[in-house]
């Protein structure tokens, strides 16, 4: 049951059909909580494009979202696995300057020193 799910999320998020129902029902309170969702259960399938895609709408249609640093963080490892070595150190400059006092700003803080050896 739990792989039909899968592959039927898959299928309905890859189509842009899940985008398309998403902003039709947008909704402040409701809309960046299931961004996040979708963004964390791409990441966590190691489909890393489509996770980025909805890491990305979230921070900038939501750039106030509680999270912001953990999807922040996920985006700059998601851009990384794409080979997008540009994006991940956009990223993680926004976090080592911006989310400095969190967990994922001194993660970042660390990948971005360690990128400029």
């Amino acid at each position: 049951m739990f792989i039909a799910l899968m592959i039927w999320f898959q299928d309905w998020s890859s189509s842009g059909r899940m985008d398309a129902f998403i902003q039709e029902h947008a909704d402040p309170g409701f809309t960046p909580n299931l961004l996040f969702f979708i963004g964390e259960s791409c990441f966590a399938m190691q489909d890393t494009k489509d996770a980025s895609h909805y890491y990305r709408w979230l921070t900038e249609d939501y750039p106030d979202y509680s999270r912001a640093a953990r999807v922040r963080f996920h985006l700059a490892q998601s851009y990384e696995d794409n080979n997008d070595r540009v994006r991940a150190m956009e990223q993680y400059i926004i976090l080592k300057d911006s989310y400095s006092a969190t967990d994922y700003g001194l993660l970042a803080r660390k990948k971005w020193e360690l990128s400029r050896y």
